[in-house]
């Protein structure tokens, strides 16, 4: 169904959207409570895939919550998030959104979460490292004392660490680089388990932080002082969006194949354009593009006949479809079935 591709389009544009659109689409568009698990799923799907949208989410969640069907939204979110969504929950408990009686189911069932709200707990450093979950945080953890879990409060807001603060990324401040490495931090992240690592399940080196969060200036901090630029950046280059950065990442790798995927999983569909208009190949397949949920990409590359419905994807998304009982796909894949073959060339 179109409006749930629109719901997800508005989400991604971030505040160019606009709050007051996005819960004027909800009532209008999303019209009972069977829409409450598919917003959230939505909501929590755009903050793993753009962390820096957490203030906006939030508000989103705290409207829509307001409309009178969709009074399950504020259990229904509590029952899908990860350790990933951490950031998003602790804000929607700083606007009072919940409280931390709300979140003992968290709490319970998922303890590594209480990472995010160690000043409220009354958490002691050996308190915090004894969590299954986050073992192995003694030396990246050493350097801070009891009385500082303000600051630690801040760095795990933001939603990403390693061996250090998130605030840099955030803001694109490159003095706080500069500070870092006078602190002697570990800003390649070669050695020893990194905070942001054990906390978040990711693999992000600083650099690879500084090109998701699109911050230009602390991308080129982190060169200046001998980071090394890898293919894998490519990939947090295109999800971050940022002009300067990928094309930094395009005089280094002009050949790489991390940059189509990531456009279209991240529905960084301009760039998409950009890079077919500049004559990258497209080396992917439609069940990769459906899965994405990226159908304006889908359409797009087969009207440019770069991808092939074929046989295998179909058959692949339809289970997916089946799966999920998603309606708007079997439209989708009714259309690909229509469409005849590439020609082998």
């Amino acid at each position: 169904m179109d409006i749930l591709i629109d719901f997800r389009k508005l989400l991604l544009t971030g505040k160019k959207s606009g709050v007051h659109n996005v819960i004027e689409y909800i009532e209008k568009n999303l019209i009972n409570a069977e829409y409450s698990k598919f917003i959230v799923t939505e909501v929590l799907h755009v903050s793993t895939i753009r962390p820096f949208f957490t203030e906006f989410l939030a508000e989103i969640i705290i409207e829509a919550s307001k409309i009178p069907y969709l009074l399950t939204l504020k259990t229904d979110l509590l029952n899908y998030v990860e350790y990933i969504h951490g950031p998003l929950i602790r804000m929607l408990y700083d606007r009072k959104y919940y409280s931390l009686d709300d979140l003992q189911v968290l709490f319970s069932s998922k303890k590594e979460l209480t990472a995010f709200f160690a000043p409220e707990l009354h958490f002691t450093l050996e308190d915090f490292q004894s969590i299954p979950q986050l073992q192995g945080l003694s030396g990246s953890f050493s350097q801070l004392e009891n009385n500082e879990w303000e600051m630690f409060k801040e760095m795990i807001n933001l939603g990403y660490v390693q061996n250090t603060i998130g605030f840099a990324m955030k803001y694109d401040d490159p003095s706080l680089i500069s500070e870092f490495i006078l602190n002697d931090f570990d800003i390649k992240g070669s050695t020893g388990p990194s905070l942001h690592e054990t906390l978040g399940g990711f693999n992000l080196t600083l650099i690879n932080a500084a090109a998701l969060y699109a911050s230009p200036n602390c991308f080129k901090e982190l060169i200046m002082n001998g980071v090394e630029l890898k293919e894998e950046t490519c990939e947090y280059a295109v999800l971050g969006g940022d002009k300067e950065i990928i094309n930094t990442c395009l005089k280094k790798f002009p050949k790489s194949k991390k940059f189509i995927p990531a456009a279209i999983k991240g529905n960084q569909n301009n760039i998409l354009i950009e890079l077919v208009n500049n004559g990258f190949s497209v080396s992917t397949n439609v069940y990769f593009i459906i899965e994405a949920h990226n159908y304006f990409a889908l359409d797009y590359l087969l009207n440019k006949k770069l991808v092939d419905p074929d046989s295998r994807s179909i058959q692949m998304s339809n289970k997916l479809a089946e799966q999920n009982n998603n309606f708007e796909l079997f439209g989708v894949l009714k259309k690909l079935t229509a469409l005849p073959k590439l020609k082998s060339k």
